[in-house]
């Protein structure tokens, strides 16, 4: 059980670490999730992967696009990856932009229409290749980064509970293991053996006789300064622990949610 616990824990990092999709591919993925909200002349009525990757006007408008807002460097992580997308999910090439290129010149970009959100229903078919608005763009692009965000930020903000809760077990673990090396020099060889390595406690005697005193050991006598809310803690240091990772979980869920000015 133990093992399963552990290797669980290993698979959520593991997802944590990851992290959020390459950022130089969210420029295309924002075009082109932009342009499935519009219908093309030629669109099948079923498959939408075919139409993304094959319709000649949708792929059209994809690349076009994608010339008005990804950088290069955007362009070729993005196209690569909708290259999988459509050889994965649709069974079917991604139309190469030499197809198309006559249409992608400069004239030809400045002739284009600029379509915004909403602006065409999605039942009407559009007959000509288009440009998104760079509203349009944005708030697609803001949209699936944001989700992506949550996502990551979902595990990674998760993971920071589980980190806390093993910080605080293992400084309680160095502070056992601590505790019993000394007990085991003072059985071994007595007050000798101390000497030898208290010049390396000496710093800190004091610091530990005050958390000690002030915050480990339970006072003798009941207290009403011990409840907080609806809870009682016998020592200082356990309520210290709870409003620490109170305080975490407050910071974390405000940072995890970013307001964003409207979503597809």
């Amino acid at each position: 059980m133990l093992s399963t616990s552990w290797l669980l824990l290993l698979v959520y990092l593991g997802l944590a670490c990851a992290g959020r999709p390459p950022t130089d591919e969210g420029c295309v993925t924002a075009v082109y999730t932009a342009l499935g909200y519009l219908s093309f002349s030629g669109d099948p009525t079923q498959g939408a992967w075919e139409a993304r990757c094959q319709n000649r006007l949708k792929v059209t408008s994809t690349y076009a696009s994608a010339d008005v807002y990804c950088t290069e460097e955007e362009q070729v992580a993005g196209f690569a990856q909708l290259q999988r997308y459509c050889l994965e999910y649709g069974k079917v090439e991604l139309m190469p932009r030499e197809q198309v290129a006559e249409n992608l010149t400069h004239d030809a970009l400045s002739r284009m229409p600029v379509i915004e959100y909403g602006q065409i229903p999605k039942s009407q078919r559009i007959p000509t290749a288009v440009l998104i608005s760079p509203t349009f763009y944005r708030r697609t692009f803001d949209t699936i980064d944001t989700w992506q965000f949550e996502v990551w930020s979902h595990n990674v903000f998760g993971l920071l509970g589980y980190a806390f809760w093993a910080l605080v077990l293992a400084v309680g673990i160095f502070h056992r293991l601590v505790r019993h090396i000394f007990h085991a020099l003072d059985i071994r060889a007595g007050q000798w053996a101390r000497s030898r390595v208290r010049w390396l406690w000496i710093p800190l005697d004091g610091t530990y006789h005050w958390l000690q005193t002030h915050l480990v050991v339970p006072a003798p006598l009941p207290s009403s300064r011990r409840k907080l809310l609806w809870w009682t803690f016998p020592t200082r240091i356990e309520a210290v622990t709870v409003l620490l990772f109170w305080v975490l979980s407050v910071v974390v869920c405000t940072l995890e949610y970013r307001p964003v000015e409207g979503n597809l």
